[in-house]
């Protein structure tokens, strides 16, 4: 304590110090004087008394002190512990690399050789979403290039638009059937949502990308590659979610 460098932490160990010191020396006083100051006869007793009250009293009084310094010190340590292991490093200049999912880990729709991304049924992405928990899914091509990232709500917001003026009044049954991207690219609301992605190179710093999500209008998605072109295949993918948990 004596070497703390918070002078506060350094005047409450001064002032326990001397109140033990001056408390001991206090009960050792009165104690001496308690047992000698009766006739010889009845020091044995008066003895007995004294130690009876005073041991329990001094036990008691050194071992709350020493509780409170301790214990607090434990706290503070535990409570520092658990800060470093939920809390997320904030560092703006961390490296991508120790944030974002990586190409293997992530839940992805991967297209068929010669696949055109147009062709995927909304159902089918609403259903991977649905078995991995995920509320969003990016779609990749044969090579590993992000092509777009249909997010649960955009299908929601399709799903919702007004039927076209003249259509059939009665909804369909399943308002997803035979949709795919095409439909979403038809809207330009939604086609502007699933392409809004950012990309930047493995060199990226967390500061950089969300620089980079800031840039693009919608964007909740930054995907990192090797240069940070938008037509190398993907190593990482980082969300807003990941982002926001840094801030």
């Amino acid at each position: 304590m004596a070497g703390s460098a918070d002078p506060n932490i350094r005047f409450r160990a001064i002032l326990a110090f001397f109140i033990i010191m001056i408390g001991i020396g206090g009960i050792v006083v009165v104690s001496v004087y308690a047992i000698l100051s009766p006739p010889t006869a009845d020091r044995t007793e008066m003895t007995r008394l004294v130690f009876t009250a005073v041991l329990p009293l001094l036990g008691t009084w050194v071992g709350t002190v020493l509780a409170f310094y301790f214990a607090r010190e434990s706290l503070q340590a535990a409570t520092d512990s658990t800060n470093q292991l939920v809390s997320p490093r904030r560092d703006p200049l961390t490296p991508v690399t120790s944030l974002m999912i990586p190409r293997g880990k992530a839940v992805t729709h991967a297209l068929s050789p010669g696949q055109r991304p147009e062709t995927v049924l909304l159902s089918e992405l609403m259903a991977e979403m649905s078995a991995a928990g995920r509320h969003r899914i990016p779609v990749v091509d044969a090579l590993g290039v992000v092509v777009y990232v249909v997010h649960e709500a955009t299908v929601t917001k399709f799903i919702s638009i007004p039927p076209v003026p003249g259509a059939a009044s009665a909804p369909p049954a399943d308002p997803l059937a035979g949709r795919t991207i095409a439909d979403l690219l038809g809207v330009a609301e939604l086609a502007e949502l699933i392409r809004a992605l950012g990309y930047v190179p493995v060199s990226a710093t967390i500061k950089e990308a969300r620089g980079e999500m800031h840039r693009i209008p919608n964007c909740n998605d930054v995907f990192v590659t090797a240069v940070g072109r938008n037509d190398e295949p993907y190593e990482g993918w980082i969300t807003n979610t990941d982002l926001a948990s840094m801030t």
